[in-house]
């Protein structure tokens, strides 16, 4: 019993630590994923804003996005902390790698939007100043009825002017039809300006001429230059928001999946384990206590029936059957105990029963001559002995004969009883 008992407790005690063990996993995964989620939030945050930034250019945008970088970077540190799986690990280490991906495109863009900011600031003064130069040279044309020359200046300007307007659609709607023509136009531009320098006639409207051929060298490859960079912008933020994004937001998503999934499985296998102990320790304690009744009514029928069979020995032998037999007087036990001293009770009685024929067979002998005395004798030993006798026979050893003043046979079988009582007794 005590053994089950020991083991209901172990039972008990394994599924405590299970459970505590288990909630403390289930609150570091609870504290990792609710990590990830801020890193996911933040991190759709953050693609907005570089849309923004992309679109318009703006440094409180680009000043945006480095801080929700700053947040990502620290909460995505701070849950593979406490991330403990390998997979789940793994998985966080590979939303790091993509972040750190996403970040270095961005910091492209920024490097491209700076770069061409620079080309744009370089580039519309000559583009503005190539345009008031044509602007004149027409003017001039027409008042001087140099026809071709103002035709030419013209051509010159009209092609100018559609690819800077193009240039200025492509970079709100980077389409390729209208990169190519404006690199059509651009490339169109120097012999128009050549055809033009050779139509005029004077010399001011040559040094005119001759300042927008080196205008155009300048001009030219820098409206190229333009849209190279702001073909590299587009497709650096095209990758970071159709690939990288898409890749970094499908792993934060499967990461978060995983992390529910072990959330699910750490609650079940809690509740299993609370559910088996508890079983398990009722069938254990059901078994001790079906078991401990089964000894208690073993034990009781071991010691009840012979202490009947010895009560039922002593009913006899106190009913005067000398002749009974007295079980167990061999066991070690308290049984055995009981066992010898209703034999010594027996064969006390037996004594008894020998001195008394004894003492009638001597008074028989003596009888004849000495009535009187055996009148007085047996008077006496009644009244000395007989109580005695018969208080033992029942059962009674407490009394004493009184020898006080006695003799004879009176003084030798008191003496006797008195020993026997005491030695039963």
């Amino acid at each position: 019993v005590l053994v089950l008992l020991g083991i209901v407790a172990a039972v008990g005690y394994l599924g405590l630590a299970n459970s505590a063990r288990n909630t403390k996993e289930f609150s570091a995964i609870a504290r990792a994923y609710e990590r990830v989620t801020t890193v996911e939030s933040n991190f759709a945050q953050m693609r907005r804003t570089v849309l923004l930034f992309s679109q318009t250019g703006s440094d409180a945008a680009a000043e945006q996005v480095r801080e929700f970088q700053e947040r990502i970077a620290f909460n995505a540190a701070e849950a593979q902390k406490m991330i403990l799986a390998k997979d789940r690990r793994e998985m966080m280490d590979r939303v790091i790698e993509t972040f750190e991906r996403y970040v270095a495109a961005f910091d492209k863009v920024v490097k491209a939007k700076t770069e061409q900011a620079g080309v744009d600031t370089t580039q519309r003064p000559i583009g503005a100043r190539m345009q008031q130069i044509l602007s004149n040279m027409m003017q001039s044309g027409a008042m001087t009825d140099e026809m071709s020359a103002a035709v030419n200046a013209g051509m010159a300007q009209e092609l100018l002017l559609s690819t800077r307007l193009n240039v200025n659609v492509y970079f709100a709607n980077p389409a390729p039809h209208i990169a190519k023509a404006a690199l059509d136009n651009i490339n169109k531009l120097p012999a128009a300006i050549k055809q033009l320098q050779d139509s005029v006639n004077s010399v001011s409207e040559k040094e005119r001429a001759q300042e927008l051929t080196g205008l155009a060298e300048k001009y030219v490859p820098g409206i190229a230059a333009t849209l190279k960079l702001t073909d590299e912008r587009n497709r650096l933020i095209n990758d970071m928001g159709v690939v990288i994004a898409a890749q970094m937001a499908e792993q934060l998503a499967a990461l978060n999946s995983a992390q529910l999934k072990a959330l699910d499985q750490i609650r079940e296998e809690t509740l299993s384990t609370i559910d088996w102990s508890v079983w398990l320790s009722l069938a254990i304690a059901i078994a001790a206590l079906a078991i401990g009744l089964l000894l208690a009514w073993l034990i009781g029928r071991g010691i009840s029936k012979p202490l009947g069979k010895i009560s039922g020995v002593l009913n006899e032998l106190a009913n005067g059957n000398k002749a009974v037999e007295i079980p167990y007087t061999e066991r070690g036990d308290e049984i055995g105990d009981n066992a010898r001293a209703a034999q010594m009770f027996k064969e006390n009685l037996l004594r008894v029963e020998k001195m008394e024929a004894e003492q009638k067979e001597h008074e028989l002998r003596v009888a004849a001559e000495h009535e009187a005395a055996k009148q007085k004798a047996e008077s006496e030993f009644e009244a000395a002995v007989g109580g005695i006798v018969k208080a033992a026979a029942a059962g009674d050893f407490s009394q004493r004969v009184d020898l006080e003043g006695k003799t004879g046979l009176v003084l030798s079988v008191g003496g006797a009883i008195n020993s026997l009582c005491e030695n039963v007794a």
